[in-house]
């Protein structure tokens, strides 16, 4: 059994009371995304989920075409259409989130094996390394 977080904040509270909607497929969406690679039968990615199915979650096809854009639109979802039904990718998880395993970053990343190399000294300017003569004696007592 898979849990998800689902964090109390002004953000969560403005999408509830501006599109009951737009929350309630948030939260389907979060629900049945992909965690990761284990039992992933229908061969979704990390954060994908299958919709399209609008009437199980208490919405009619214009409900749930409104739900989508707004979420588009904020930023939370992006989705794909496909022959089985529309895949839902999860962008934004700062109001659930499904505790998506990621994969290690550092086997994608470029390293090295060169050495370090010290900087260059920076040049100077010549006159910065001159005493100001003219001012040294201001402020000293004889």
């Amino acid at each position: 059994m898979t849990f998800i977080k689902c964090y109390r904040s002004i953000e969560a509270w403005e999408l509830l009371q501006a599109n009951k909607n737009a929350f309630i497929l948030l939260w389907v969406v979060a629900s049945r995304a992909c965690r990761g690679s284990s039992g992933n039968p229908r061969n979704l990615r990390v954060g994908e989920a299958h919709l399209g199915d609008c009437s199980s979650y208490g919405m009619n096809r214009a409900q749930y075409r409104t739900a989508i854009k707004s979420l588009k639109r904020m930023g939370y979802l992006t989705t794909k259409t496909t022959s089985k039904g529309t895949i839902a990718t999860l962008t934004n998880t700062s109001i659930f989130d499904p505790n998506m395993e990621i994969q290690n970053q550092a086997s994608t990343t470029k390293t090295t094996n060169k050495p370090y190399k010290k900087r260059p000294y920076l040049p100077t300017n010549k006159n910065s390394n001159k005493k100001n003569n003219k001012y040294e004696n201001i402020g000293r007592v004889l």
